[in-house]
């Protein structure tokens, strides 16, 4: 069975984030720009409710407050990452911020997103590129195994 979580991400403002096409130059096409020591919040669109109120993000727990459901009936999840003991990323690298979802009656879906972190400083550069939208993970389970088929960036 194929499902689809939706991630939005938004700063502390409620500023969405951005992202950049990258082509091949790195191992995804795609990179996800953060600021170091900035809170974030994420929200998480799920059709199935989750089984624990907790994702974990570059090893860091991160708690879920459920909200009423969308217009489409879909469960919705909201916490905080907070970026404070990030550094930021070199010049022309990319990060790897892995994301760790339960999935209701299944193990747990690992989520690897290219990412770049930028410096306080570096607003500007932070921002530059596309309005992120939503971070769509597709993944099917079978047998109560989770496998991740298909994670894409998608603009406003």
């Amino acid at each position: 069975m194929n499902n689809t979580i939706h991630l939005e991400i938004k700063d502390s403002a409620g500023n969405t984030v951005s992202f950049k096409e990258d082509g091949t130059r790195f191992s995804e096409t795609q990179t996800l720009k953060l600021l170091v020591d900035t809170k974030y919040t994420l929200r998480v669109v799920n059709k199935a409710e989750l089984d624990q109120l907790d994702i974990t993000v570059n090893g860091a727990s991160v708690i879920l407050s459920q909200l009423k459901d969308d217009e489409n009936s879909n469960k919705v999840y909201e916490g905080i990452y907070c970026t404070e003991d990030v550094e930021k990323t070199k010049k022309d690298k990319r990060d790897v911020l892995f994301l760790q979802i339960p999935i209701p009656k299944s193990s747990s879906l690992q989520v690897p997103v290219q990412c770049k972190y930028y410096g306080p400083n570096k607003k500007s550069s932070a921002s530059w590129g596309s309005s992120l939208k939503t971070l769509a993970i597709s993944y099917k389970v079978e047998e109560a195994e989770t496998t991740l088929t298909n994670t894409r960036m998608r603009a406003m």
